[in-house]
């Protein structure tokens, strides 16, 4: 485009501007005055050319105005701003189940913190005071290194470690026994960690017996016990008691996948398992009893 249809855009754009401000000048003196004494067009434009006249700057003025307003047009940044602002809203308002996540993770943080070039996996060696929190947190993760923190097992077991592991008998006092010889091989005698076995304890001492018998991996055995116990992330504490309490009491049926306690044992399997409890003095299946059916029907 040439200066010479520059200068005529200008100065219509300009006409334009000056012809707007005098209307609105009469306009705003109309609604001043009482109705009847109104200005007229030619008072209007005095006041215009009064005010171009003692502004020296009125033609930078408007093309400033001519500046601002093309930039008002295209608003890519505010599109872009719109957009941030739906996907804010939108998470603000998540739905009940995700609320819940968050509700379960965030407490966990601190289990879920793994130092910088330090794998879970190969993080056998205490690095921290053994009754410390932070000895705890590190056994924990060194226990479910083989799951990632978003699986449900994870989130399960994660609670698991925090609900105690209560023999109703003899023979799972035993059981207590053996994991808190597992658990001095990393904490020492000196913790107060050894003494506290967890359900989640008895699951994976199950998991890497099963996987010395009958193969697979102590993960896969792990996953395949939580099936059997019917537990998921999200079940509350009062539905996890009841389960553990069952299982402890070596009472629990899974409806859904009709197997009996831990090892998820059939009917015939199960009743095998409370004769063989009847030869012992008290007489009470015992999770050693259990195990023992489970592995006939594994090897």
């Amino acid at each position: 485009m040439n200066s010479k249809v520059k200068y005529i855009l200008g100065a219509v754009t300009i006409t334009v501007i000056i012809g707007g401000t005098i209307y609105v000048i009469k306009k705003s003196r109309d609604a001043e005055k009482q109705e009847g004494e109104s200005i007229s067009l030619e008072e209007a434009r005095r006041i215009v050319e009064e005010e171009k006249e003692a502004n020296d700057d009125f033609e930078e003025t408007v093309k400033i105005t001519q500046e601002i307003e093309s930039i008002n047009v295209v608003k890519p940044d505010i599109l872009v701003d719109d957009e941030e602002l739906e996907i804010e809203e939108y998470d603000e308002e998540q739905d009940e189940e995700e609320q819940d996540i968050y509700y379960t993770v965030e407490p966990l943080r601190d289990f879920l913190y793994v130092e910088d070039g330090v794998d879970a996996k190969e993080d056998k060696e205490l690095r921290f005071e053994p009754s410390s929190d932070a000895a705890k947190h590190q056994f924990i993760r060194m226990e479910l290194a083989e799951w990632s923190p978003a699986d449900d097992v994870y989130r399960i077991m994660l609670q698991l470690f925090e609900i105690p592991f209560v023999p109703r008998n003899p023979g799972d006092e035993m059981l207590r026994t053996k994991v808190i010889d597992y658990k001095v091989q990393f904490f020492g005698f000196n913790s107060k960690w050894v003494k506290e076995v967890s359900f989640a304890d008895i699951i994976l001492h199950y998991a890497r017996a099963t996987e010395f018998n009958c193969g697979e991996a102590v993960r896969d055995w792990v996953d395949t016990f939580c099936l059997n116990i019917g537990l998921e992330w999200d079940s509350t504490g009062e539905e996890m008691d009841i389960v553990i309490n069952r299982l402890n009491s070596h009472s629990y049926f899974n409806d859904t996948r009709q197997t009996f306690g831990l090892f998820g044992l059939t009917r015939e399997q199960m009743d095998d398992a409370i004769r063989i409890a009847d030869r012992n003095y008290d007489k009470s299946v015992t999770y050693e009893v259990e195990f023992n059916e489970f592995l006939k029907g594994c090897i």
